[in-house]
């Protein structure tokens, strides 16, 4: 009886074994299969209304024109302003390190 039961212990670690690595296939051959559904009726490339820059222009006009640049400090206008604490506010320093168990 000694013998059969390390066979036994061995079928059921083995039949563990493939019930995994058929869970992990499946969950692998559903990620790809949505991936490339996905690819396929979403579309890969872009929208075909781009709209391109030309470089040499674009500090001419709009946004990014030099009477634009620099107007504002991004700096300054995103910070908050300096605030004291309110004078009924104490601040103490406190240590709780004991030293000797007192």
């Amino acid at each position: 009886m000694s013998e059969r039961q390390p066979e036994m212990h061995e079928r059921r670690i083995l039949g563990t074994e493939l019930l995994w690595a058929f869970g992990v296939g499946v969950l692998i051959a559903a990620t790809l299969s949505m991936i490339v559904f996905t690819a396929l009726t979403m579309g890969i490339n872009p929208p075909s209304n781009v709209e391109r820059v030309d470089p040499k222009v674009l500090h001419l006009s709009g946004e990014f024109a030099e009477h634009n640049l620099g107007t504002s400090s991004p700096r300054t206008a995103a910070s908050p302003r300096a605030s004291s604490p309110p004078s009924s506010c104490s601040f103490r320093a406190v240590s709780r390190c004991r030293r000797g168990g007192r």
